[in-house]
């Protein structure tokens, strides 16, 4: 709420599971966000796609909001994995994000209005 209305920014989230995303999405409405439907990943790992692993709650459920990427995951055997869009760190900071906070893996940044939105 605040950053976003506080003055000329964009707020830009990246959440790579697709319903926390259009979650995200629709508890923005009205301010000035843009979430990108991608996982960030380190600047060696090219733009593309990877495998999201799906945790489970302690009854056993697959979980939307406890999920990593396959290779970082410590979620073992019968597990339920998605594949999304990924984009490296460093392409999604361009030379107008001022700000950027890691919300439970949710990437924020702040950009300029006079600039691009990004990738």
């Amino acid at each position: 709420g605040y950053a976003a209305a506080a003055g000329p920014w964009l707020v830009v989230g990246y959440e790579p599971h697709p319903e926390n995303a259009a979650l995200y999405r629709r508890n923005a409405q009205g301010y000035p966000v843009r979430v990108f439907e991608r996982a960030v990943t380190g600047p060696a790992r090219p733009a593309g796609s990877a495998a999201l692993v799906l945790g489970k709650d302690y009854q056993g459920t697959a979980n939307t909001w406890r999920h990593a990427l396959e290779e970082y995951t410590h979620y073992r055997g019968n597990v339920t994995a998605i594949q999304v869009d990924t984009v490296a760190f460093d392409e999604a900071l361009t030379p107008d994000v001022t700000f950027v906070k890691m919300v439970r893996g949710l990437v924020i940044g702040l950009r300029s209005l006079r600039f691009g939105v990004g990738p």
